[in-house]
């Protein structure tokens, strides 16, 4: 299946982060292996086994750019969370420093709301995007205190509907066969940025705006996917 740049109520919002063979999510177990796995490419970027086939990239981000992006991204990664010793606090600082420099969650967060995002004030909006990025910090900075070396393996730098993407393969010892792991760069102006993370066919993006859609419709509101996000991250601050 491959998903198309526009949903049906043809709005700005909902441009759609596509990718080919894109899976319909199941479950949120998928949105744990997504990042992940993301954070998996960040790390291990200096070790990995690189076969990338030269690819010219029409988003103006050539396979030397997209390669050093990486590398910066690793380097900053590398220093600021795979440490052990390291506080929860500084943890979370760090990793909400990291997607704030690599990741376009405005992007993401516009994706993830589709339809909704138009019947949004503005303060809606607002705090919707900076709830959704205390979500993804609190989430995944705790989840990577138990993270275990990981190889991978890039297969190819390729170009798709106007962005790059980077196939790639990511092992997981003693867990069977590596994951298939896709991710696509944009550029924007404020550099290069992820807007979305495909593991196993299974869309990021997709996948939340599958669960936060069916939070609306049930709640009636954006206002009550706020209400569900706000108690959310009250709950994993407590947890820290």
């Amino acid at each position: 299946m491959k998903i198309t740049k526009m949903c049906p109520c043809n709005e700005e919002s909902c441009k759609m982060p596509s990718v080919s063979d894109v899976k319909t999510p199941k479950t949120p177990y998928f949105m744990r292996r997504h990042l992940v796995a993301l954070l998996s490419i960040v790390i291990l970027w200096p070790i990995v086994t690189a076969v990338v086939a030269s690819t010219g990239i029409p988003s103006g981000i050539n396979q030397d750019e997209a390669e050093s992006f990486i590398r910066a991204l690793s380097s900053q990664a590398a220093r600021s969370l795979s440490s052990h010793d390291l506080s929860d606090t500084k943890r979370i600082r760090y990793f909400r420093e990291l997607l704030a420099a690599t990741i376009d969650l405005e992007t993401i967060g516009r994706f993830v709301l589709g339809r909704h995002w138009r019947k949004a004030t503005e303060v809606e909006r607002l705090e919707f995007l900076k709830l959704f990025e205390d979500i993804t910090v609190y989430t995944w900075s705790k989840r990577f205190r138990d993270y275990s070396d990981q190889g991978l393996t890039v297969i190819r730098v390729r170009p798709e509907e106007g962005d790059t993407v980077v196939e790639s393969t990511l092992r997981q010892p003693q867990q069977g066969a590596p994951l298939s792991v896709l991710w696509r760069l944009r550029r924007s102006e404020k550099g290069i940025r992820v807007t979305d993370i495909v593991v196993e066919g299974v869309s990021m993006a997709v996948t939340y705006r599958s669960e936060y859609s069916a939070v609306i419709q049930h709640s009636g509101s954006v206002a009550g996917l706020l209400v569900i996000l706000r108690a959310k991250i009250d709950a994993l601050k407590s947890s820290h």
